[in-house]
């Protein structure tokens, strides 16, 4: 009986843990090659993600910061974006985020994309 008390525990633990919001599309999309500059990087999630506590940042290979504008809500409830300040050169880029879903739970993750010119 313990045995199968644990089992159902466990199980409602991992149900509990795959509901937590996640990242489902990126555009620039992870791992891509994009022919030109992107002017944002947006970030679509499972769940509606909440804007006061998300943040998106992008660096280059070296690790140097790429300025990017506020992160922001847009017209899909499931989406979050931040505008480039400038144009991205030629090269590889990682993006890293940060949301939470209206369960609390913070999320992070990271990707990456290049610009072939």
């Amino acid at each position: 009986m313990k045995a199968l008390m644990l089992a159902l525990a466990i199980a409602g633990v991992a149900g509990t843990t795959a509901r937590h919001n996640r990242l489902v599309k990126a555009v620039p999309a992870v791992d891509s090659t994009v022919a030109t500059s992107p002017a944002t990087i947006r970030l679509w999630f499972a769940e509606k993600p909440e804007v006061s506590v998300s943040s998106i940042k992008l660096a280059d290979s070296a690790g140097n910061a790429i300025t990017l504008g506020p992160v922001k809500g847009t017209n899909e409830p499931t989406s979050i974006e931040a505008a480039l300040a400038g144009t991205l050169a030629k090269g590889a880029y990682v993006v890293s985020w940060k949301t939470a879903s209206n369960d609390g739970h913070v999320i992070r993750g990271t990707y990456t994309f290049r610009v072939a010119k």
